[in-house]
Order: C-alpha cells, then structure tokens, then sequence
C-alpha cells in the first residue's frame, strides 16, 4: 500500500512539474461538453434486391457494387444524423432459381439504383475521437428517396420495361403505371472505429423497405398478349410473357405473374471512411500567460475557442 501511495505521489508531482514548465493547468469544467463531431466520408461495397424474381432474402449471386458519399453530425456521444447519397445495381433471372416454375417463367429485369436519404443513428456506447482508438456498435434508420429503371435485354437489345407496360398497367383500369422515383425507409446497423482523432471507419448493413412492387417489373398477372399487341405493340406482348410458347399467359386457369401482396426490398452493405473535420470531444487545457483555451495530447482539426 505504501509502495502504491508513494507511485501515485511521484506522477503527481511530474506532472504538476510539467503542467507548470508549460504554464498548463486543468480546466475544472462545472458541466461536461457534449461530444460534437462533424464528419465527411465515402463508402464502397454491395447492393442486391429481393422480390419477385428472387428465392431467398439473401443471394450471393446478384450481389453488385454499390458507392456512396455521406455527411455525419454526432452531436452527443450517443446520436448522430447522416445523409447519403448512393449508387448501386440491382438484377435478378428466373433462370438461376430453384423453382422449376420459376425458371420456365422465365423473366429477367436489371436496373440502375441511384438513392439519397436522411438518417438518424444511434451509438451503443458512444463515439469519441479522443483517445486515439474508440468504438460502438450502432442502430440506424431514416426515409430515403431512390430512382429506378427496370431493363431486360431481348435478342441482344435492352429494353426500358416501364415503357412497355406489360401488365397492363394504363390498359387495365384496376392497373396504373408506376413511377420510377419511390420512397424508402433504410434501417440496419453497424460498427464504427474513431482511428487517430481525423478518420472513422466502419462496417454497414442496410436494408431497404419500399413502397412499390415493380422494382422488377413483376407484380401481378399476365394480359392477354394479343390485347398487349393491339395496344402497346408486339414487342410488349412478347416480353411480358418469355415462357416456352407464351403457355402461362395463354392458360385461362393460370393469370399468376407476381405477388402483389409482397412489395420489393433493396439493400446496401459495405465500408465506410469518414474523415472528421471538426471535433470537441478532445481534453482542454488553459494556457495562463495567454488566457486562452489550448488542446494537449488529443488534438483535433477545429480551432480552439
């Protein structure tokens, strides 16, 4: 115990000794600052879909790149709020799936994703950038607004789907053309590391809950392709309908081409790096001779008030 007392009283007076052959001295604040982070990164990893022309929720197979930019202010150690703005892709083919009905369906789609969103985060246990190495595990979820454009390719031509209207959408009174700007709701989480006081890395998994069901043009039943040829054109009755012989769309005991009760889902995962441009959560320090406020050991990129 003696040994103890008498180490704690060594470091005590090194460090008064220091503190006063630089004129610093602790600044005894009555309330503790909140955390304040202002951050700017990018982020890169995958996008998929899931609807109609998927088996399952997940499907390594039509994973695709997907980029992004973002802004984070963390305004206490436990909330932040980000906005994104996102690239991605998004695809699937009947051909590639487990259900033999499925495969003699035999619709594909691809499409361009391109999303923007506001969101609200949530750190587990807090984020500083002071010391050198922190971290938390966090929750997020927002609203997002995307942009789409279901394509198939056909004898070697892409094809703009929305613009065939191949279930009847505007022919069918109870079937209206969809748009291809929708709102989302992103929700998902993540873990984030403070590296060296500037960078914030992290890993994000986000799923995407929307509110249409023709991300792949696939939604409800089939039209009869000669009421679709006399409308729309020949082409829209062929690619409505790509089984052997157009037998789905013939059968008058069959008209099944989607589930209208499931609405599509999209999701973006990846990697995140942020590079922090202001923050105050850094140790203060007061600098007598001058009377203003320094940093000492934990540096940040914002001026000192």
């Amino acid at each position: 115990m003696k040994l103890i007392l008498s180490f704690l009283v060594i470091l005590f007076c090194v460090n008064f000794s220091f503190a006063q052959k630089n004129n610093y001295h602790w600044i005894k604040l009555k309330k503790q600052r909140p955390v304040k982070i202002l951050e700017v990164g990018a982020s890169g990893g995958v996008s998929w879909y899931y609807g109609d022309l998927c088996d399952y929720f997940y499907t390594l197979r039509y994973l695709k790149p997907a980029y992004g930019i973002y802004g984070r202010y963390q305004f206490n150690y436990h909330f932040a709020v980000r906005g994104s703005l996102n690239q991605g892709y998004l695809w699937a083919d009947d051909k590639y799936s487990v259900d033999v009905n499925r495969r003699f369906r035999n619709l594909r789609f691809e499409s361009k994703l391109i999303e923007g969103n506001a969101i609200a985060e949530y750190n587990f246990s807090g984020l500083k950038t002071c010391p050198y190495f922190d971290y938390t595990p966090y929750i997020f979820a927002g609203i997002g607004v995307f942009k789409f454009d279901p394509t198939t390719t056909y004898n070697g031509v892409k094809i703009r789907l929305s613009e065939l209207n191949t279930e009847g959408q505007g022919i069918l009174p109870d079937r209206k053309p969809y748009t291809l700007t929708q709102v989302s709701i992103p929700f998902g989480g993540g873990f984030k590391i403070a590296l060296a006081h500037h960078f914030i890395i992290g890993i994000e998994l986000g799923w995407r809950k929307t509110f249409t069901d023709y991300i792949d043009d696939v939604s409800t039943g089939y039209v009869n392709p000669s009421v679709l040829a006399g409308t729309n054109g020949s082409l829209a009755a062929t690619i409505s309908d790509l089984s052997e012989q157009q037998t789905l769309s013939h059968d008058v005991n069959f008209d099944k081409r989607g589930n209208p009760k499931a609405k599509d889902w999209y999701m973006i995962g990846g990697i995140t790096v942020g590079y922090v441009i202001q923050s105050n959560c850094a140790p203060r320090f007061l600098n007598s001779p001058k009377k203003r406020m320094k940093r000492l050991f934990c540096p940040s990129i914002s001026k000192p008030r």
